[in-house]
């Protein structure tokens, strides 16, 4: 409950700087984690090089949120003469799973026992040669594998002499718990580590979901320090960074306050301006015809009563001026 909440709130301060929607997140949308480190491109690097067929088993490490699945889906899409499938590990890929899984859409025929030996998977890659297929298998999260997949897997490549036919890519934060098939002589194999941002690529990383997300008013930057301090949590972690970026940055962006149009600001002034200049020339003249409507008969008796040097009219009274003021400062 306290997390939804801390999201929500999340949400309302970017709103509150005029963002449509929180520039950082883990779940919205995963091609927001896609972002071109150097350890990215060096990772996809070598994974392009599997087309030579050398390898048969691949282990991608790293630590949670550092970009292994955005390899897989990368790999996945990248233009090959292998079949690619991306496969999601959990405890339930048995062994029978995971041969349909290899095989599927392809006109081989695979065995039906639960646990194959040895001599079906001998079998199955004759089977895959003569049909002259090329697999490749991607398995995300490679450490969910139960112990009898990991062991179909360890024959299926003991029988080839590479991968030219059939490869896996297992990916995985937890290297040890598929130690047992990327580490054998007999196969030949390969592990690539991806590392983390670096403090240079973490300050790019958070001002450009700065400028890219969708906003109603001009976007902003991270103030300078800030990526020093999201780096020194996160350790470049893109996980971390997104969690810590999206709590911590509503709280030092100033929300932008829209300037008036100078033609609005000089209309303003200029209207306050004719406004004290016509309050002094009324009271000044007495506001001899606006406030007072007195009668012929009276100006007349007055004039004719009091002497030409006492003519002129009492002020006006303060309710009248306050009515005037208020008439006045409206354009």
């Amino acid at each position: 409950m306290s997390v939804a909440i801390a999201k929500d709130t999340n949400q309302v301060n970017w709103y509150s700087l005029g963002y449509d929607t929180a520039p950082f997140s883990n779940t919205a949308n995963q091609s927001q984690l896609f972002f071109k480190s150097q350890a990215l491109i060096n990772t996809l690097n070598k994974l392009c090089s599997l087309d030579s067929g050398e390898v048969c088993i691949t282990a991608l490490t790293g630590e949670n949120g550092c970009g292994k699945s955005t390899c897989l889906r990368a790999l996945n899409k990248m233009r090959t003469h292998y079949t690619s499938t991306i496969i999601q590990a959990t405890s339930g890929l048995s062994p029978q799973n995971l041969i349909k899984a290899i095989f599927r859409g392809h006109s081989v025929n695979t065995v039906t026992s639960r646990l194959p030996t040895t001599e079906d998977c001998v079998q199955l890659m004759k089977n895959l040669t003569s049909a002259n297929k090329q697999i490749r298998i991607l398995i995300d999260k490679a450490q969910e594998l139960p112990s009898t997949t990991q062991a179909l897997i360890r024959k299926l490549c003991s029988i080839q002499s590479n991968g030219s036919h059939l490869q896996f890519v297992l990916c995985t934060h937890q290297p040890k718990a598929i130690a047992e098939i990327y580490i054998d002589d007999q196969i030949i194999s390969q592990s690539i580590q991806l590392q983390n941002l670096t403090r240079q690529e973490t300050e790019r990383f958070i001002n450009i979901k700065l400028q890219s997300s969708q906003t109603s008013q001009k976007p902003q930057q991270a103030p300078r320090g800030f990526a020093d301090r999201i780096y020194e949590q996160s350790k470049g972690n893109l996980f971390k960074i997104n969690e810590s970026a999206g709590r911590l940055l509503p709280t030092v962006l100033k929300p932008q306050v829209e300037k008036a149009h100078p033609t609005q600001s000089f209309n303003a002034k200029h209207h306050m301006l004719l406004t004290s200049i016509g309050v002094f020339l009324l009271l000044s003249l007495g506001l001899r015809t606006t406030l007072y409507h007195s009668s012929a008969d009276t100006i007349s008796k007055t004039i004719a009563i009091k002497p030409r040097a006492q003519r002129s009219l009492s002020p006006p009274s303060p309710e009248r001026i306050s009515r005037l003021l208020f008439v006045l400062s409206h354009p």
